[in-house]
């Protein structure tokens, strides 16, 4: 089985991973995934690991501090 860290993954294969995953999941807005890729994009971009990125969002959640910068369901435009 392949590592998921970015020094095991190419941006290609990260962006795969992400897609596929949250074909799997079901997200609380409206069966999009958009929301999905922006919450991982710094992933895909191979600027932190998808464990930073979870750990942000539980700290968002727990909290209910607004922040979507980190999370967001819906475009800003």
């Amino acid at each position: 089985m392949p590592g998921y860290l970015i020094k095991d993954t190419t941006e290609k294969e990260r962006r795969e991973i992400v897609e596929r995953c949250l074909e799997d999941a079901e997200y609380g807005c409206g069966g999009s995934a958009a929301g999905g890729i922006r919450m991982y994009e710094a992933y895909i971009k191979g600027e932190k690991e998808l464990s930073e990125i979870n750990r942000e969002y539980e700290v968002h959640y727990v909290c209910e501090e607004p922040r979507p910068e980190i999370f967001s369901c819906w475009d800003p435009d």
